[in-house]
């Protein structure tokens, strides 16, 4: 049974402020536990209600985590829902540690820039969409949600636990950017529609928030606008309908396919 301190710890993991102290998170739902399994070593503990011991998909994660030697703890339903986010919390969690990604394991492909994505959900879900169609990573910037949010991880899926995903400045970015000679494409509704073969192997794609869109900073350092074409009577996707379409979009066009999906 965890102590009185562990939970106390883990309970704070729903404040950027206690993750940001710890360095850790919690990954609710079989998904994300399925994930953190995978990387044992970043996991401090596998909690479970006597419900998840009747779930084949949860059954299978607990089993493959005692086969690796992680923590496995049976709690009571009152101690999940005191960690959990959600207002019907899932038989499993996990505590995780934040993987500790930077600049040096991002490789060449597309980069994508969150500046100001408020919404938890449209950080999460874009981190996933990054993930499943190949992109090199994701940078979060000033005034974008903490991509290790609960809500936000629930949304990523365990995602940001296979790609580079982590938290920088707009300046920061900049400047890895102009040490990696990529070109640095800004998303706008305005933006020029994609044409097969005009898209380089490595850039950078700035996605802005919703409602305040790209800053100035980033606007003024683009070395091209980026957008789709819209039916008539349409104004403008949300952030993570429109970044999906343009990393697909822009993923495809560099490798020079008409299939989705990342290489293999």
């Amino acid at each position: 049974m965890p102590s009185k301190a562990e939970l106390k710890l883990w309970r704070s993991l729903k404040r950027r402020k206690g993750r940001e102290a710890s360095g850790l998170f919690l990954a609710e739902g079989p998904r994300q536990a399925s994930e953190m399994v995978k990387r044992p070593q970043g996991t401090v503990a596998l909690l479970h209600t006597a419900e998840a011991l009747h779930r084949p998909a949860e059954t299978a994660t607990l089993t493959e985590a005692r086969r690796l030697g992680v923590r496995v703890e049976e709690v009571s339903s009152h101690v999940l829902d005191a960690l959990s986010d959600t207002s019907t919390p899932q038989p499993v969690l996990a505590v995780g540690r934040i993987p500790e990604w930077g600049w040096a394991d991002v490789g060449a492909g597309l980069m994508l820039f969150l500046d100001g994505v408020q919404d938890p959900g449209n950080v999460g879900g874009l981190v996933r969409t990054a993930a499943a169609l190949g992109a090199a990573g994701v940078a979060c910037l000033e005034g974008t949600a903490d991509p290790w949010g609960p809500k936000a991880a629930r949304a990523a899926a365990g995602a940001g636990l296979r790609i580079p995903v982590f938290r920088t400045s707009a300046q920061a970015a900049l400047d890895q950017n102009r040490d990696r000679a990529w070109p640095v494409w800004v998303a706008d509704a305005g933006g020029d529609c994609l044409t097969a073969g005009d898209v380089p192997e490595a850039l950078a794609l700035v996605l802005g928030g919703e409602g305040s869109g790209v800053s100035d900073l980033l606007r003024s350092q683009a070395d091209r606008t980026v957008g789709i074409a819209m039916a008539k009577g349409v104004e403008s996707l949300n952030v993570a309908a429109s970044g999906a379409l343009l990393i697909d979009r822009i993923l495809n066009r560099s490798r020079g396919s008409g299939q989705s999906g990342a290489p293999e």
